[in-house]
């Protein structure tokens, strides 16, 4: 969090890549280790864009999508909220051109 702060503080262009407990206990609040009560929510306060990838193939568009982001408008710090099953997750894709 207080790098996404000091971030948006000093308009510095980064991408924070963050973890999110598995996708089937999202949003249930039964105490998983390093659940936290609406992630999300918390960084989006920090003035960052939060996005999160509901499937492992929706990873790349959502990367170039944070990376297209940097470079419109004020620097605004870009989170990209990963839950754990999709990291391992398996799936055929491509990773395609960056956007304009």
């Amino acid at each position: 969090m207080g790098a996404v702060i000091e971030s948006w503080a000093a308009a510095s262009r980064t991408i924070q890549l963050t973890s999110q407990i598995p996708t089937h206990l999202l949003h249930k609040g039964r105490g998983m280790l390093h659940e936290v009560k609406d992630q999300e929510g918390m960084f989006a306060a920090t003035g960052a864009h939060v996005a999160h990838v509901p499937k492992t193939e929706g990873i790349p568009a959502e990367i170039h999508r944070l990376f297209h982001n940097l470079r419109a408008g004020r620097a605004v710090p870009q989170v990209l909220e990963i839950p754990i099953d999709k990291q391992y997750g398996r799936a055929k894709l491509e990773i395609g051109e960056p956007l304009p």
